[in-house]
């Protein structure tokens, strides 16, 4: 169950033309149990991050992207785990003019969200 105290990890970057190879790193973590209305375990806006052994779980997104809500945004993801989690639209994963790197789409794991 989310907790409404927990809001998640919100990575946003405020300039503009961010650089395709300015990435935050995030390693072997897990979020779980946030609640807010966009991306609960997860708000990605206009940042470049690359997520790597992580789980993200449990999470409440109220209207987009439980586990993860992303804009404006270019994804790596690593051995990654979304699952378990609730929202309106995108229960595991919602993206907005977001791209992931193919050749960095390696062994993610989305199942049993709900929207």
């Amino acid at each position: 169950m989310a907790d409404e105290n927990w809001l998640g990890l919100t990575l946003n970057y405020s300039g503009y033309n961010l650089p395709e190879d300015d990435r935050t790193e995030l390693e072997y973590v897990r979020i779980s149990g946030a609640s807010k209305s966009m991306g609960a375990g997860m708000a990605i806006v206009s940042s470049n991050p690359s997520l790597s052994h992580m789980v993200i779980s449990g999470n409440d997104g109220g209207y987009f992207g439980g586990g993860i809500y992303a804009q404006n945004a270019l994804l790596s993801f690593k051995d990654v785990i979304i699952e378990g989690n609730n929202a309106y639209n995108g229960g595991g994963i919602s993206l907005h003019t977001t791209e992931v790197f193919n050749e960095e789409l390696n062994n993610l794991t989305i199942k049993n969200n709900s929207a």
